[in-house]
């Protein structure tokens, strides 16, 4: 089967957003390799679900602030027409964008999102990204434009699929493979790792000791190092004064931070999820799946069943690599 992974001819990890891969794809000497073989060790490496999600959503917001959007997230947001045809039509969304607009994002449709050369929008995300807010209540013109942006990115009239969408695919465990990691730990040659232990020195001396081929590694780098905690304590002052009517006051928002935002119940109290009096069902229809995926009021469904998978490997799996 399709399967991306770098590696020797023996011992190979396995390749997946947000979970360590340009560490992996930056070592010298190795291979790269396409597919599964069931006669080779092939390491698979875990993190929890939700800081999987959490990380990814964090990388797409990120981009829409550095005019580095994929273009089908533009699309995802300005989904009228896509909605129409998602709701007749059993291709994936790819699929539907692709034959729509050709994948590609109109300058119509990035003006709309304030997806431009905008340097305010620049700006303030340079400010979040530097902690600069004590209050999003600033009246001046770069801090109402990147609250405008926020408010389309995350409004529930909007489609909103975009935060699961690319690095926020959480319930993959490899970039070419939608196999679950129940699956992975039915092959006798899997082998499991966690995220954080990638660089650790006692695994590269695993793979050594597996594999003398790996001798050729001196060490396996922590790259890509970004600590998103002075990004999330802003976002956490951002959700709290919108909660408290102090921004925004107009708009029914969604926070993807907050894990109990996914669960069923909270379809039921509409207010504590969106700041205000909102019929749940509404914010449904504004929800569309990707590769046939699921709306948002499964999403928490889909985050506990990964939970639980990677917490049974954890506990009870015979190759979970504890160094």
């Amino acid at each position: 089967m399709r399967f991306e992974n770098v590696g020797t001819e023996l011992v190979r990890i396995g390749i997946n957003n947000k979970m360590g891969s340009t560490s992996i794809k930056s070592l010298n000497g190795l291979k790269n390799f396409r597919t599964f073989d069931e006669d080779k060790v092939t390491v698979v490496l875990l993190r929890d679900a939700f800081s999987k999600f959490k990380s990814g959503y964090l990388q797409e917001l990120n981009g829409f602030f550095t005019f580095e959007p994929p273009p089908l997230t533009n699309y995802l947001l300005n989904s009228e027409s896509i909605d129409e045809e998602i709701s007749i039509s059993d291709n994936s969304v790819e699929d539907i964008l692709q034959n729509l607009h050709g994948g590609r994002a109109s300058s119509k449709s990035k003006q709309m999102f304030g997806l431009t050369t905008n340097p305010n929008m620049v700006e303030f995300w340079s400010r979040v990204s530097n902690g600069y807010y004590k209050t999003f209540t600033l009246d001046d013109e770069v801090t109402r434009i990147g609250l405008e942006t926020m408010a389309k990115l995350h409004g529930i009239d909007k489609n909103i699929g975009w935060i699961y969408y690319n690095h926020g695919i959480f319930w993959k465990w490899n970039t070419v493979n939608d196999i679950s990691l129940f699956d992975l730990g039915q092959y006798s040659n899997t082998y499991f790792l966690e995220l954080k232990d990638l660089s650790n020195v006692k695994f590269l001396q695993w793979l050594q000791d597996t594999d003398d081929n790996w001798n050729i590694v001196e060490e396996i780098p922590h790259m890509n190092i970004k600590s998103n905690s002075i990004l999330e304590k802003q976002l956490d002052i951002f959700w709290e004064e919108y909660y408290n009517d102090d921004i925004l006051r107009d708009k029914k928002l969604f926070n993807p931070l907050n894990k109990g935002n996914f669960y069923f119940n909270a379809f039921t109290n509409p207010k504590r999820v969106f700041g205000g009096d909102v019929e749940p069902n509404s914010f449904l229809l504004h929800t569309i799946p990707v590769r046939n995926f699921t709306p948002i009021h499964m999403l928490n469904f889909i985050l506990e069943s990964q939970q639980a998978s990677v917490d049974y490997i954890r506990d009870s799996h015979e190759r979970y690599i504890v160094l």
